[in-house]
């Protein structure tokens, strides 16, 4: 299934609870609130409301690249730690796994200057001080599909425990 089929099938307000990620399915928190995919490989969109304080709206993109697709889950941490920086140098941010039953995930949590670029071949960064990065790999049998949650520092945190939770429901969807 496209990517975009699939995120033209999400509900457009909160508080739904399951959405269809191609052939899986994941339960988000009723204050997650689904947006236009935007992409061939981006399968959902979601945002929250932003912490007391932040100016910008935090978000949560879901991507698959098929089977074999999106490299090895060590490459896709390395080159979202890459994305942020602490006094100008990269930072190692922590790094968690979760089993379940039938997936694996694995969690980098990341915080400092993110170097924001409006398209991932786009020319040029723009720097964004006191943001956070959620990225997370859910290894599954169809390949793994790849999470990446960004936004203000307070306004990521706030959702760390939720979206741990959400990875953790994700499931074939029925036939």
């Amino acid at each position: 299934m496209r990517a975009e089929a699939a995120a033209d099938s999400l509900p457009a307000v909160a508080g739904e609870g399951t959405v269809q990620l191609g052939a899986f399915s994941m339960k988000c928190p009723p204050e997650w609130a689904t947006q236009p995919a935007n992409g061939t490989m981006r399968l959902a969109r979601f945002t929250w409301p932003k912490a007391d304080g932040d100016d910008e709206e935090p978000e949560l993109i879901a991507f698959f690249f098929g089977v074999g697709g999106g490299g090895p889950v060590d490459e896709n941490i390395d080159r979202w730690r890459k994305q942020f920086v602490e006094e100008g140098e990269p930072a190692p941010g922590s790094l968690d796994a979760f089993e379940t039953d039938s997936l694996r995930i694995t969690l980098l949590d990341k915080s400092g200057t993110y170097m924001f670029k409006e398209r991932p071949m786009a020319e040029g960064f723009t720097p964004k001080p006191g943001w956070r990065l959620l990225g997370a790999v859910v290894e599954l049998e169809g390949g793994p599909l790849f999470f990446r949650a960004t936004g203000p520092d307070a306004s990521v945190a706030a959702q760390r425990d939720a979206l741990i939770a959400a990875l953790k429901t994700i499931a074939p969807r029925p036939s």
